[in-house]
């Protein structure tokens, strides 16, 4: 079960069909792929092998996406990091991993630079930056992959136990912890969660939080497995947001309570531009507010806002809390009086309980 047989597959059955967009770039899965396969040919080239760790210090960018993808199919484990870190974290995760191969951006040269006389496994070579050229001592993505073929890597055999990823839990109750995901955990992400938010081939996923956390892979991986289309935004701003649905038609999507009350707040919100809207997950710690299972719960003067809009604006809503020291599975919960088969309630206390439907 190699993850990255995905894309080879989606790019032959699918070829036109529009695979991902972040700002003004929009690549069909054909050409998404075709990038992915240079990037992977590139990295065999620099002497990626199976099992070898990758490392990215990036914001969301394609790149990040390829990065992934081209992990998957040569087999070696992509490391996500927060850009966040400060130095020491950097190096020790860094190491921790024994990652080889580090994409970064020239914003993070002056804190690479300062511990990279103690990052003893990653190559001479395997400092790379997705932004600019001309860096001592860091090589650029695009010289890197343009020179590379876009046919599909060759003598790779994967299995379902390969590692795929490790994801760093935040160290909040010790060091951080490196928590190993295989290509068949990330699978069943996709053909399960797919299945539970219902998202076809045709549906639109969009994603606003930073990619390097496991709870983006919610979203993320049912948009892969389908061959449907990933909207991927730099940052959450409420208006530019709202206006993206609108455009791209965004039948998916990933909130916290914060993200949902800004939208309702937007001097341009309306319930048409939100029409498009299918399901609406959020992430956080079931229970503490009821109908919403969060652990970031909305403000109470929000509520009779949400009370009022909320009858005109109806998304199914799945709660979630994404279990990052587990290697696998999440739990749900669906609030019944949002679904998009059902008419509004009178009043936020008169939703039904949140029911468990899978995990």
């Amino acid at each position: 079960m190699n993850l990255g047989t995905i894309f080879t597959r989606h790019a032959r059955y699918r070829a036109d069909h529009l695979a991902v967009v972040f700002g003004d770039q929009r690549l069909t899965w054909s050409e998404l792929n075709k990038r992915i396969n240079r990037l992977c040919n590139a990295l065999m080239g620099l002497g990626v092998q199976r099992g070898d760790k990758i490392a990215t210090i990036l914001p969301n960018c394609l790149e990040l996406l390829e990065v992934y993808w081209a992990a998957a199919k040569t087999g070696a484990v992509v490391v996500p990091m927060s850009t966040m870190l400060m130095p020491n974290a950097m190096k020790s995760l860094l190491e921790d991993s024994d990652s080889v191969v580090l994409f970064t951006t020239s914003a993070f040269v002056q804190d690479v630079d300062s511990i990279r006389a103690e990052l003893s496994r990653i190559k001479t070579n395997g400092f790379i930056l997705t932004d600019r050229s001309g860096v001592p001592g860091y090589d650029n993505y695009e010289h890197l992959t343009s020179g590379a073929a876009d046919t599909e890597p060759e003598g790779i055999e994967l299995s379902d136990s390969d590692q795929f990823n490790i994801m760093y839990s935040s160290g909040t109750t010790g060091m951080p912890k490196g928590i190993v995901h295989t290509h068949s955990i990330r699978v069943m992400y996709g053909a399960c969660f797919a299945s539970s938010f219902r998202i076809t081939p045709e549906s639109v996923t969009m994603h606003a939080g930073a990619i390097v956390f496991n709870g983006a892979f919610v979203d993320l991986m049912p948009t892969i497995f389908q061959g449907a289309t990933y909207v991927l935004l730099k940052e959450f701003e409420p208006v530019s947001y709202i206006e993206t649905v609108h455009r791209e038609k965004v039948t998916h999507v990933i909130l916290v309570p914060a993200q949902i009350v800004a939208i309702l707040d937007a001097p341009n919100f309306s319930p048409e531009k939100l029409a498009s809207l299918e399901m609406g997950h959020q992430g956080g710690d079931p229970g503490q507010f009821r109908g919403f299972g969060t652990g970031c719960p909305f403000p109470p003067d929000s509520i009779p806002r949400w009370d009022i809009r909320h009858r005109k604006w109806k998304p199914l809503i799945i709660s979630s809390y994404p279990c990052l020291s587990c290697s696998s599975g999440c739990s749900f919960q669906a609030t019944r009086c949002l679904s998009v088969s059902q008419g509004p309630r009178s009043s936020l206390r008169s939703w039904h309980p949140s029911l468990p439907i899978w995990g």
